[in-house]
Order: structure tokens, then C-alpha cells, then sequence
């Protein structure tokens, strides 16, 4: 099976000093996947075209035979008998001096990628994905030098997920890189006895597949000072714990993960057990920049009760991270108090918000009543259990043909359900306040104890489900919304 390998090309018709006028628009920069050998081109990776199409920097991916791949790295230390200590051919090792002859310069003569001047190989450098940068710095010298430029910091591994937790004796964090073709090239690999014990210790981790894991934890001791373990590819000794601690995460935590998250995307945060306070959310926005964090999975509660400040401070990491999607407090009931109208009204980026519980009695303690200008802040969901909120009941109708009137079909081809709502009420919910507000388009049924409203013009409905929970001498009256796209 061929290897992984880099041909650089480049053919430019300007001047050396013009070259560092890359990132305007005097250049064409193609990155091409190709398949040599068998003939088969791969679609392309990355594409940029600019004004002058006579200057080009090409770059391909071959994946060359068995004999050819080392051959393709354009190494000149290929000579002498039929067959070198590398295991290369005669033929094969003749083929690649030929086509790379060393200059003064110890480049290849042909080989003027490596001859840019550092701006330009930045410049092309910042088109690449940190998989593809670690391609071209195994084989290039002069790449080798670029891929570390904290130009290129905001390039990282993608699909990591963080876990920040409390343990017996202080507080860590592990960060897991996934496995995907994004980070096929990774570095730092487990052994697969590795992963079968860690599939085995946690079987969690089974579906994540995960390559590599870093893990850091630092305690104090007896004398008052901090002590700091880092370890790869292991279980930390100390067990996570929801017994708060008298002393705050220390800064060197912060550090740590500010290192490691330099090249390393999160894309995940589990904040497992650590303690909400004013200033977490503003260390992590700080340690975090750069990386596009779409979900944030929250565990139980062990800090300060939820301020205004604690608020604040979380909405403005949340609006910061652009790539935000999803935010679940389902397993965290005490959090469900971070989440009013204010902030529903701000969440304007997210897919998801989850702060659902079966427990009636807490959801109930910290509920809240939005007025009816929060309807249209409800429509960019498309799961959305937020069950302390409770709505006047005479509102659905009107958020059910709202959100209706704005679904697109054509981008939920391959879903039967586009989205789904819990929410509350403040009353018991009846038939009658549906049926005589449904309008002109729109159809209203019954359909196994469920309420359906559908839209006739192509079948998008949503199937209604109220039910209720005695609470305190109380009713809580919940709502169930699922939007469907029939085929």
C-alpha cells in the first residue's frame, strides 16, 4: 500500500521580490490531491485563484506506489547498489537523483518552493490545515522551520475534547484528540493495546476513537505549595470529586492548557465537576482563544450559587467562541438557573440548548416567565429542552406556526425530524386554543392523543404533547414540540 507522500511544485514568472505580495491578489496559490500512478484525481482540497493566472505555486498529494513512494520525497540519498539499506530500488533511486539535482544552495535545482522567502512560504502556509502543514514539514527543510511560526497558531488539530474536572487532592484536565481524516498525519499515536485498555477502562471512549491523550493534574501538598503531573496516554490516579475545595484552580492549570491548546482545536469543553466562578469563564475565553469551540457539556455544580457576574462572564465566552452550536446542562440541574430570557434572547449562534431534568421539584425552583418578545429569539433552535421556562400557553400556537413558516425543507432532505422543543407552560394546554387559531395553509388533526399541525404545501408539520407533573401544591404543565419533514 503506497505511503503518504509531498511533490512541491513551482512555477512563478515574477520577480523574488515580488513574492512576498502573496496574501494580495497578484498570485494563484492551487492545492491539488492527485492519485499518481493508477490516474485518478481526488477532488481538490483548496482552491484560491487571483488576478494574475501566470503565477502559480502548486502543491500535490500523490499516493505512489510501493516502489516510488520513497522516491517521491525527492531525496538525493538514494544512490549506489541495486537495492540501498532503505530497501530502494536501483531504478527507483537513479529516478529521483535525476529529477532532483542539488543546487549550491543544497535545494534541488527545480525545487524553488523551498527558495520563497520565508513571507511567501507563511503566506502559503496559512492556506494549509495543520494535517497537510505536518505533511510538508516531514519532507521539507525549509517547511520544517515555518510550521512552528506563531503565524500559523489559529492552524490546529482538529476535534479535540476537553475535560476540566475536580479531583480528591486538587484539579486536571484531559484533552483527547479524535480520530478523523483531518488528523490522519497526527504525530503521536496510541498503540492499539492502548486503545483497547482505554476502551476497556472507559467504554465511553469507545465511539470517540481517540488517537492521543493528554492528561494534567496539579495538587497541593501538606506544606501548601503545587505540584504538578502530566502524563500521555493514561488514567489519572486521582478519581474526580464533587467535594469543593477551599482554594481556587490555580493559574498553572490555565497555563498548561493554554500550551497544549496552541496547536490542538477544541472543539469540545466538559466542564465536570470544577466550581462556576466570576473569573473561570473570562481564564478560559483567554487560554481558549483561537479555538472555535462548538459545545460545552456542563456537570454538577460545586463552586459559588450563580451570580449576575458568573452570568455575564458566561455569555461573553459563548459569544465569543463564533463556532459555538450546543450548550447541555442536562446532567447539571443547578446550572439551569445560568439560563433566563436574557440570555436566550443573546444565544443567536446556537443549534442546541439543553437544561432539561426529570427532577420537577429543582426545575421548578429556578423557573422563569419570558414575556412574548422572546418567541422570535426561539427559531434558530433545533433542540431546545429548556423546561424552567415557562411560557403563557396561549403562546404556542403562534411559536408553532412561526417556527413552521420559517423551516426550509430542501435543508433537511435526509431528516425525518428537523427539530424538537421542550418547554413549559403556565397552564393546561387544550385543543381548543388551536383549532380556532390556525389559519389559511395550514391544517389542524388529532393523531395518537397528539396534536398535529402541518403545513399542506408540503406536509412539514409539528405533533403537539402536553402532559404535567405535580410540584409543591403546584402542576408544572410541559410541552413536547417535534417538527417533522414527511417525505
Amino acid at each position: 500500500m503506497g505511503c503518504l507522500a509531498l511533490l512541491i511544485l513551482a512555477t512563478l514568472s515574477s520577480s523574488t521580490a515580488s513574492l512576498v505580495t502573496l496574501a494580495d491578489s497578484s498570485y494563484c496559490i492551487h492545492l491539488r490531491c492527485e492519485w499518481r500512478g493508477g490516474g485518478k484525481h481526488c477532488k481538490p482540497a483548496n482552491s484560491l485563484r487571483h488576478a494574475n493566472q501566470q503565477d502559480l505555486i502548486r502543491i500535490s498529494y500523490p499516493f505512489l506506489s510501493d516502489d516510488e513512494s520513497e522516491a517521491s520525497m525527492m531525496m538525493t540519498r538514494a544512490r549506489g547498489s541495486k537495492r540501498n539499506s532503505n530497501g530502494i530500488s536501483k531504478r527507483v533511486a537513479k529516478k529521483a537523483k535525476r529529477e532532483e539535482e542539488l543546487g549550491a544552495d543544497g535545494f534541488g535545482v527545480n525545487d524553488l518552493f523551498s527558495r520563497l522567502p520565508d513571507d511567501c512560504l507563511l503566506g502559503v502556509f496559512k492556506l494549509l490545515t495543520r494535517n497537510q502543514i505536518e505533511v510538508v514539514k516531514n519532507i521539507n527543510s525549509r517547511a520544517l522551520c515555518i510550521s512552528n511560526h506563531s503565524g500559523l497558531n489559529n492552524i490546529k488539530w482538529a476535534g479535540g475534547i476537553l475535560d476540566i474536572f475536580q479531583t480528591g487532592d486538587g484539579y486536571g484536565f484531559e484533552l483527547e484528540i479524535q480520530k478523523n481524516e483531518l488528523n490522519s498525519n497526527y504525530p503521536l499515536k496510541r498503540s492499539i493495546m492502548e486503545q483497547v485498555e482505554r476502551q476497556y477502562y472507559r467504554w465511553t471512549y469507545e465511539a470517540r476513537s481517540s488517537l492521543y491523550s493528554f492528561q494534567y493534574e496539579i495538587v497541593r501538598t501538606k506544606e501548601g505549595t503545587f505540584q504538578e503531573k502530566k502524563t500521555v496516554n493514561t488514567n489519572l490516579e486521582s478519581s474526580t470529586s464533587t467535594r469543593p475545595h477551599d482554594w481556587p484552580i490555580p493559574d498553572q492549570l490555565f497555563v498548561a492548557l493554554a500550551d497544549i491548546g496552541r496547536l490542538h482545536g477544541i472543539e469540545e469543553i466538559d466542564t465536570t465537576t470544577i466550581p462556576y466562578t466570576s473569573d473561570l469563564w473570562a481564564k478560559l475565553e483567554e487560554v481558549l482563544r483561537g479555538n472555535s469551540c462548538r459545545k460545552i457539556v456542563s456537570g454538577r455544580l460545586c463552586g459559588e450559587p450563580v451570580t449576575d457576574e458568573i452570568r455575564q462572564s458566561f455569555l461573553s465566552f459563548v459569544q465569543k467562541k463564533k463556532g459555538m452550536r450546543t450548550i447541555d446542562f442536562k446532567n447539571s440541574l443547578e446550572l439551569s438557573s445560568l439560563i433566563n430570557d436574557k440570555l436566550i434572547s443573546k444565544f443567536g449562534i446556537l443549534n442546541e440548548l439543553i437544561c432539561y431534568s426529570t427532577f420537577p421539584e429543582r426545575v421548578y425552583a429556578c423557573r422563569f416567565y419570558p414575556n412574548e418578545s422572546i418567541l422570535p429569539h426561539l427559531m434558530h433552535f433545533t433542540k431546545l429542552e429548556v423546561t424552567h421556562m415557562i411560557l403563557k400557553a396561549e403562546w404556542i400556537v403562534k411559536l408553532c406556526l412561526m417556527k413552521l413558516s420559517k423551516l426550509n425543507v430542501k435543508s433537511f432532505a435526509y431528516r425525518n425530524e428537523i427539530c424538537h422543543w421542550k418547554i413549559s407552560v403556565d397552564s393546561p394546554f387544550n385543543t381548543d386554543q388551536i383549532s380556532r387559531n390556525i389559519p389559511t395553509g395550514f391544517k389542524y388533526y388529532e393523531e395518537s392523543f397528539s396534536q398535529v399541525i402541518m403545513r399542506k404545501k408540503d406536509k412539514v408539520r409539528v405533533v403537539i404533547n402536553s402532559s404535567h407533573s405535580p410540584v409543591n401544591n403546584a402542576d408544572m404543565y410541559n410541552i413536547d414540540l417535534r417538527f417533522y419533514h414527511t417525505y
